[in-house]
């Protein structure tokens, strides 16, 4: 954020989410006085949101060592977010060019304790092909190690 942006106003979702982010990607937690320095807000201004975001959940004060963390409402949310977003729209287009490519069958598949489970599956056209279906599970991970 830049100097002209904190000091003459900008938005207090910009000023929050400068802060949370400050918070989040600092390899070491920080103290009040340097989260003021780095996102380069006012005083009562960083006070005012670092307590909104500490009610949220989203960052984590520590009394003891006067050091902010992110905070545990931050993997609520992004566990929220994640059971919204189905993989498979997300990878069907890179699936249908690798497909388009390659003429092969084409798996999308999770790992669950070491099993591959197939979620997705562009069949081949060849007439050689791959016995697999959606929700079945694949070759274990052992079996590849071996």
């Amino acid at each position: 954020m830049s100097e002209q942006d904190t000091k003459s106003g900008g938005s207090s979702l910009d000023k929050a989410l400068s802060l949370l982010q400050e918070v989040c990607v600092t390899p070491v937690p920080l103290r009040f006085a340097e989260l003021v320095e780095k996102t380069d807000l006012p005083k009562a201004t960083a006070h005012r949101t670092l307590t909104s975001l500490t009610e949220k959940g989203l960052i984590r004060f520590d009394e003891a060592t006067q050091l902010y963390h992110p905070g545990y409402g931050l993997l609520e949310l992004a566990h929220q977010a994640w059971s919204k977003i189905d993989v498979r729209d997300i990878a069907a287009d890179q699936m249908k060019l690798l497909w388009n490519e390659t003429g092969e069958t084409i798996h999308l598949a999770v790992l669950d304790r070491g099993d591959v489970i197939y979620i997705d599956k562009l069949e081949s056209q060849k007439s050689l092909r791959l016995f697999s279906a959606v929700g079945k599970k694949g070759l274990s991970l052992l079996h590849w190690r071996r």
